[in-house]
């Protein structure tokens, strides 16, 4: 059965990465307009403002990590921090665990199971 909840909840959320997120924009002074230029280069995809607004305003973490990477480096997110988060962000690593750790088991099969046992003891 489909649940009704908005896809983009589903979405794993980091409240650290997106504060962290608004400070850098902030403090460098980058606009939406030029996120969406590093994500889309073309400009022309309403998904990529939808997900740098989800990003920014809701802390939801982008889907794809060649987004979430062409965010971070328009904003000048330093590698250190990248790496601070893949060891003390619990959703950054399971957002992105196939790209972060390649030679390791697929998240989907990890996830697949999650989604088995909530199901079992769903509140809906």
């Amino acid at each position: 059965m489909e649940s009704n909840i908005n896809k983009a909840r589903r979405r794993p959320v980091c409240v650290n990465i997106g504060t962290y997120a608004r400070k850098k924009q902030e403090q460098n002074k980058v606009s939406v307009e030029d996120l969406i230029r590093a994500v889309r280069p073309d400009n022309s995809d309403v998904n990529a403002r939808n997900t740098i607004n989800n990003f920014l305003e809701k802390n939801y973490l982008p889907t794809y990590y060649s987004y979430f990477m062409s965010i971070c480096e328009a904003l000048g997110v330093e590698e250190t921090e990248l790496k601070k988060w893949e060891k003390e962000e619990p959703a950054y690593l399971f957002a992105y665990w196939n790209e972060l750790k390649p030679d390791a088991p697929d998240i989907k099969y990890i996830s697949a199971l999650i989604r088995e046992k909530n199901e079992r003891f769903s509140i809906y």
